[in-house]
């Protein structure tokens, strides 16, 4: 709850933080539970999501992608959950595409790869339908051979 409070009023450093003490918690009791260490649980989900999409505020995105693919692992892989979780990785491939200038045609590459996955789940959702045409966007005005991909625009959303 106080991640969330704390999301909600763009305090995103202090949302990681309750965020990841929440998934230490949430850890040890199921380690007490079971005596074992065990893998992100399904009532992990929504911390992973919320600690990703703070992750995300804050740009810091080879760790908001580590947090939401935990939460596809705890989601199961399937179901709308899922589809949630593809879509996260593929907002942030999106950016990391438009920012990481030596990278760019990897992250685009990854994140077409994401919101395909994302719209296998949920055909109809919007906002996947939109990332991937703007990805697709991008990569076809990107020519194959350009590493800087300079010429490509992002369309605004």
């Amino acid at each position: 709850e106080l991640a969330a409070l704390a999301y909600q009023q763009r305090r995103y450093e202090d949302a990681v933080g309750h965020g990841e003490r929440s998934l230490r918690l949430q850890s040890l009791a199921a380690a007490a539970d079971s005596g074992l260490s065990l893998p992100p649980r399904p009532h992990t989900l929504p911390t992973l999501l919320n600690l990703g999409h703070a992750l995300r505020k804050l740009r810091r995105f080879d760790d908001a992608v580590q947090r939401y693919s935990e939460a596809l692992a705890a989601s199961g892989g399937a179901g709308p959950a899922a589809g949630r979780c593809w879509l996260a990785i593929g907002l942030v491939r999106m950016l990391m595409a438009n920012t990481d200038r030596r990278a760019t045609h990897r992250h685009l590459d990854a994140a077409i790869d994401s919101l395909h996955r994302a719209l296998a789940l949920e055909p109809e959702h919007s906002i996947a339908q939109q990332c991937l045409a703007s990805c697709l966007a991008v990569a076809a005005a990107a020519s194959p051979f350009d590493d800087d991909a300079d010429t490509a625009q992002w369309p605004s959303l």
